[in-house]
């Protein structure tokens, strides 16, 4: 079939069919290269070769495309080691986010911009994260303040970290670095 045509109704014998991980993949694959403006259901009807009504069928709408593909990037992310100390299983935690963020922050930014995206992973992570730091704080108002702090420090660096090129980047150890600093001085 030429580049460009359509395939309407069921693909030839021998084709590829279209199915929701392949939508998912080349959706990622787009949001990663061109950020979120990019994603539409025509670049995605386009990188596959179909229609976009064929996209709406796997995935449903916009925001049901986007839950997917939070959910597929953050699958898990919030499982921790059920062994060890709340120190090292927040470490492992903050560590695996911050990787991932670093790996696809577009899939992030798209939380930032609607927090009805909120859901998941994204927040067993965010529960997970708060327990760990409950576990090791000297009160609850203390424990949100310093769950916000370290959120917070793991955004900025694994966005800027995503920004980065070359051999001046940032890495996960220079991440590292800074966590046992500020874990060090607030527990």
């Amino acid at each position: 079939m030429p580049p460009g045509t359509a395939i309407i109704g069921r693909p030839p014998k021998g084709e590829a069919s279209l199915t929701k991980d392949r939508v998912l993949a080349a959706a990622l694959d787009i949001l990663d290269t061109g950020g979120p403006k990019a994603l539409s259901f025509r670049a995605l009807a386009k990188r596959l070769d179909v229609t976009p009504m064929a996209i709406a069928h796997h995935v449903g709408t916009r925001h049901d495309l986007l839950t997917d593909l939070i959910a597929r990037v953050y699958e898990s992310v919030g499982d921790a080691p059920e062994d060890g100390t709340a120190e090292d299983r927040l470490r492992f935690l903050l560590i695996r986010y911050c990787r991932r963020v670093v790996e696809h922050p577009h899939v992030a930014q798209l939380i930032f911009a609607d927090r009805s995206l909120f859901a998941g992973q994204v927040v067993k992570l965010t529960e997970a994260i708060r327990d760990n730091v409950a576990a090791l704080a000297h009160g609850a108002g203390e424990a949100d303040i310093l769950v916000d702090l370290i959120i917070d420090y793991t955004h900025g660096f694994a966005i800027s970290a995503a920004a980065g090129s070359g051999d001046d980047a940032p890495t996960i150890d220079d991440f590292r670095r800074g966590l046992d600093w500020i874990l060090a001085r607030i527990l």
